[in-house]
């Protein structure tokens, strides 16, 4: 469903740039919302501007900063990056496993496939190296 609406946006954009010479889509701005964090916020039309609004500005009160969203920001920070990390040492002891598992696995495309794992370290751990060619007589 998001392909054909990636395809409908795209067929319009390209008719209103023809015809208007803008893309007919609606402007936006990157904006911060009350947890620091960035999103793109869509622009819209009202009929009354916001600094006459009392109900807007009772909803978005953003002249005095909180002090425990520099916590908050830092804590989510710290958890983006443990999840970063774990994704990394997942995908590295799955290396190693088809390593130890597979030893004439082609390296090339083992590169392709995990572009972020360092093959070279893989290769000297003692997790990639399996009991093939031994000679046990």
């Amino acid at each position: 469903m998001e392909n054909l609406e990636q395809v409908v946006r795209e067929r319009n954009r390209a008719y209103f740039q023809l015809e208007t010479g803008e893309t007919g889509e609606r402007p936006g701005k990157p904006s911060v919302n009350a947890f620091g964090l960035n999103y793109f916020h869509k622009m819209s039309e009202h009929l009354i501007p916001k600094w006459m609004n009392t109900a807007w500005k009772k909803k978005f009160v953003f002249n005095k900063p909180d002090p425990y969203v520099k916590t908050f920001l830092s804590l989510y920070r710290e958890k983006l990056w443990s999840l970063k990390r774990k994704e990394a040492n997942r995908q590295r002891s799955h290396v190693m496993h088809l390593l130890k598992r597979f030893p004439n696995l082609d390296k090339v495309a083992l590169r392709e496939q995990y572009p972020q794992v360092d093959l070279e370290k893989a290769l000297r751990q003692g997790k990639s190296r399996g009991h093939h060619g031994q000679n046990t007589a």
